[in-house]
């Protein structure tokens, strides 16, 4: 999993929605760990629909690359 995703993650606390922020980040990184078998074009699927699911416009998604 660290392949993909830094140990170190930077957040800023004094932004109001960092809540928000941290929920999707760790969202995610469930999604990727259970679906670490996965297609990464598969893994980018599910994310996609998550982050479609939370937010009505997805400005950039977040996505993993082949190579990972």
């Amino acid at each position: 999993m660290f392949d993909i995703v830094p140990l170190t993650i930077v957040i800023d606390y004094l932004k109001d929605d960092v809540g928000e922020k941290m929920e999707m980040f760790m969202n995610l990184h469930k999604i990727i760990e259970k679906n670490i078998n996965e297609d990464f074009e598969e893994i980018n699927k599910k994310m996609y629909a998550y982050q479609h699911a939370k937010e009505k416009s997805i400005k950039t998604s977040y996505k993993i690359n082949r190579c990972c």
